[in-house]
Order: structure tokens, then sequence, then C-alpha cells
């Protein structure tokens, strides 16, 4: 479980650098996600908040909410708190990557069949981690 932990952890910050890297995106460029992107997805999961750690590495699940036009939510499994007011846009074909309204999170992606989690909230200092399959 610890190895777990510590690969989730290194999922995260990759992502998490690879999106602080780029440059800062357009939000007049967000996307209505296709239907087939919604619903649940189920893999490992971590959260960290102030050393207090929920880990599930085989069962976690994620679930990607529309709210509203071009915004979504994902909730999470084992009570770790969701995360609100997300945007998308087109990465590659057939793959969609967050986009930053405030700067305190970046990190996720979803293509067909996958979706990965590695956000960090700079003011709040939550840590979400997630690798996982469409259910």
């Amino acid at each position: 479980m610890r190895a777990m932990n510590k690969r989730l952890f290194a999922l995260a910050i990759i992502t998490t650098m690879i999106a602080v890297s780029c440059k800062k995106d357009d939000v007049s460029t967000s996307v209505d996600l296709p239907d087939a992107r919604l619903g649940k997805y189920s893999g490992a999961l971590s959260y960290n908040k102030n050393f207090s750690v929920i880990t599930n590495p085989t069962t976690g699940t994620a679930t990607i909410i529309k709210v509203s036009d071009k915004v979504y939510s994902v909730t999470f499994s084992d009570n770790v708190p969701g995360i609100d007011k997300l945007k998308f846009k087109v990465s590659t074909a057939g793959s969609y990557a967050t986009i930053n309204e405030d700067g305190s999170m970046a990190g996720m992606t979803l293509d067909s069949t996958s979706l990965t989690i590695g956000i960090t909230n700079v003011a709040t200092g939550e840590k979400w981690a997630f690798a996982g399959s469409k259910k």
C-alpha cells in the first residue's frame, strides 16, 4: 500500500509539473465534454490534506458530472472531497485537459477510456491523485 501511495503522489507531481509548465490557457476555448466521457471511473485514489491521507489503491471511484454549460464537477468515493467548477479544452484528438481559471488547480486529463488526476490546490493544501478507467 505504501508503494501505491508513492506512485500516486509521483503521478500527481509529474502531472502538476506538466500542467504548470504549459502556457496559461484562454478559458474561452472551453468545450462541452462528450456524454460518453461523463460518468464513473474506477481505479487508484489518493487524497491528502494537512497530513491526513485517504487512499484506495484498487477500488476508488471518480465520477464526472456536468453542472452547467461547459462546467463540470468530479465527485469521489471514500469520503474524498469533490472538485468543482472544472472546464476542459481539447488536448489532442479525443483527449481533454482541465483549464485553470484562478491558477490554483491543474492536472486532469481525460481520454476515451481513462481519467488521470494530479491536482494540488495551493490555497488549501489539498492534493488529489486518481488513475482509473471507465466503468
